[in-house]
């Protein structure tokens, strides 16, 4: 859980998106201190071997589940 602006944000559901992801071996979100909202969610992210997996394109398959305003995944 990360507290962002007085919410409490699980990680539970982006984890299960994003392993859902081909290339994708491991996957964690950590807090990040942030000057606004306190902290953050910060996704981390180990590709399988061999595996070539973007930012942009992890990125783009959240966006497909999850909507910008949802607390799990603000860009």
């Amino acid at each position: 859980m990360v507290k962002s602006g007085g919410e409490w944000i699980s990680s539970i559901d982006p984890e299960n998106h994003i392993l859902a992801l081909p290339g994708v071996a491991r996957f964690a979100v950590v807090a990040q201190e942030h000057p606004r909202w306190v902290e953050r969610p910060v996704a981390l992210v180990v590709l399988a071997a061999g595996a070539e997996v973007s930012a942009e394109a992890v990125r783009e398959h959240c966006t497909a589940r999850f909507a910008n305003w949802q607390p799990a995944l603000r860009r």
